[in-house]
């Protein structure tokens, strides 16, 4: 590498293959199981695995999905159904502060919410985001996101084996071809896998993709130093820089 011995590498990291926490600051929804966003929370965190393994903790999940909206909206009253103000959460820690009533600005810090400290995050944190436009890419989502958002808008509640089989097919149809839309998807999952979808979630489902982590990492004998960066490419072709940082 030119006249010293080193080497670099990248990763992407594509954000609307995730479910977007911060479309929480915006959620008119009245309660939140009736949330878009809560819903597919709840979905992801389904299944006979992850309920043995919150009930294990001792955790439940629409407490865990009431204390992320309750960090992003505006309002100061808890929306997991236990009720009380939201800063009853975190005053009584040995250094209280108080929830942000704004969006995430980095995905760490979902860290600082109720319940999200450190197994629930790393259990969970690979399939969210607080960029993008808030859609979810059907093409580039991950096992877990896909099989959560089939569960949100199943119209009949499939078993865990059911999911996974249709997973299946589904990953062998798209070897053959992309989904062009959303709905495109929802008659995928029917006709391989005789699950109906509402058709709400046409709504949700984008086929594209235009924010991105680049993670790039430069070594130097045995010192190394990583850039991550956050681009949006959907105002400009050049994209601009949302969020960086060296580690």
């Amino acid at each position: 590498f030119l006249d010293f011995e080193g080497d670099f590498s990248a990763e992407l990291v594509d954000h609307e293959s995730r479910i977007n926490l911060n479309l929480f600051a915006d959620d008119t929804a009245t309660v939140i199981q009736e949330s878009a966003t809560g819903l597919q929370l709840y979905a992801l965190m389904s299944g006979e695995e992850n309920e043995e393994w919150l009930r294990d903790q001792n955790l439940d999940r629409w407490e865990l999905i009431g204390n992320i909206k309750d960090w992003v909206d505006s309002d100061n009253y808890r929306a997991g159904g236990t009720g009380g103000y939201e800063d009853n959460l975190y005053n009584n820690l040995e250094s209280p502060y108080l929830t942000k009533n704004a969006p995430f600005d980095t995905l760490q810090e979902v860290r600082l919410v109720a319940g999200w400290e450190d197994e629930v995050f790393e259990r969970w944190g690979e399939s969210l985001t607080v960029w993008g436009a808030g859609k979810i890419n059907i093409n580039t989502a991950g096992h877990d996101v896909r099989k959560g958002l089939i569960r949100a808008y199943a119209l009949s509640q499939p078993a865990d084996h059911e999911l996974d089989n249709c997973l299946e097919q589904l990953e062998i149809l798209q070897m053959l071809s992309d989904w062009s839309k959303g709905k495109e998807f929802r008659e995928s999952v029917m006709n391989n896998c005789g699950i109906e979808l509402d058709d709400s979630i046409d709504k949700v489902l984008a086929t594209s993709s235009s924010t991105f982590d680049v993670i790039s990492t430069g070594l130097v004998g045995e010192s190394a130093v990583t850039i991550t960066a956050v681009l949006d490419f959907s105002k400009k072709s050049a994209g601009s820089v949302t969020y960086w940082r060296v580690d």
